[in-house]
């Protein structure tokens, strides 16, 4: 029996009292005539990240190492802002802001106006317009800096593409990951945060003999121990050097105003490499403890 039928209504109405029987049938009347929901599109918000870190290239990457926290999320350039900080203590994480914000215009003239989300790491690459950015320097001393736009550099971006399915790369970076004979396996590691997977085009041992087609897989699959942490909430990673050849990567998710660390480290052999690979993981952290943050990405 449907619940809009004349049989139903009147099977209802006898069995509770006579002054609700008119809301009763309007009720029951409005319920048939609603329809099955459709499933809301993601939006731009959802699917890409306005909030990026791009690293500036500089010919020698171990004596200074800058970051452009980026809020690309506007469809002009005049309200794309920038702000530039770089490490002051690689013990406590703590950066310092050296200038802005600014808008985008300020770094340079020739930034793409089409351009409002990427992937954070040394080239801001935003796949839905194959466009990559770099910021580097054009000569020596301070002040003469570039901007460069080319197609996406990275290994097969139509693979890459696919395996987002529409969602944007939210960070790339290399990270070594250990082994179980002591060495590691440094991998370039590409970021879907959201959907908790990753895409790795290439790995080695630090003597690139390695380097096996690509693959795809779950964040905690490619990066061992970390099944605590939650992915799906990170934005970005800005990672910098802090002692010998080793990095550090900082996963950060504005959402809940926190980072997490992933701290390579290794001990130096007689033969002056590497011979016993690890990673630290560190707690959840309040991202104040990095600096003192603009309001607009608070």
């Amino acid at each position: 029996m449907k619940k809009n039928s004349p049989c139903f209504i009147r099977k209802i109405k006898q069995s509770i009292p006579a002054f609700w029987w008119p809301s009763l049938t309007v009720l029951l009347l409005l319920s048939a005539c609603q329809k099955k929901g459709i499933d809301k599109p993601a939006s731009a918000a959802e699917k890409h990240n306005g909030k990026v870190i791009l690293r500036e290239l500089e010919a020698d990457p171990y004596v200074s190492e800058y970051f452009y926290f980026m809020d690309l999320g506007s469809a002009t350039n005049s309200e794309k802002r920038y702000f530039k900080a770089k490490v002051k203590d690689v013990v406590s994480d703590a950066f310092e802001i050296i200038g802005g914000p600014f808008p985008i215009d300020s770094l340079a003239n020739n930034w793409p106006a089409n351009i409002q989300s990427g992937s954070s790491g040394l080239w801001l690459t935003d796949f839905i317009f194959l466009d990559s950015v770099r910021v580097q320097l054009t000569g020596p001393g301070a002040g003469r800096r570039t901007v460069s736009t080319k197609k996406s550099l990275l290994f097969r971006p139509a693979f890459v593409q696919q395996a987002g399915n529409g969602q944007q790369v939210n960070a790339y970076a290399y990270i070594k990951i250990p082994n179980a004979t002591g060495g590691y396996l440094k991998k370039e590691i590409l970021f879907f945060f959201k959907k908790g997977i990753c895409v790795v085009p290439s790995q080695n041992n630090g003597t690139r003999n390695e380097d096996p087609p690509q693959f795809i897989d779950n964040i905690t699959n490619v990066i061992p121990g970390t099944s605590a942490y939650d992915w799906k909430t990170v934005d970005n990673v800005v990672s910098y050097h802090s002692g010998g050849t080793n990095y550090t990567h900082l996963f950060i998710d504005y959402t809940n105003w926190r980072y997490f660390k992933i701290k390579e480290t290794c001990s130096i052999g007689a033969a002056g490499n590497c011979s016993n690979a690890a990673i630290e993981l560190s707690p959840y952290q309040s991202l104040d403890k990095l600096m003192q943050w603009p309001t607009a990405w608070r």
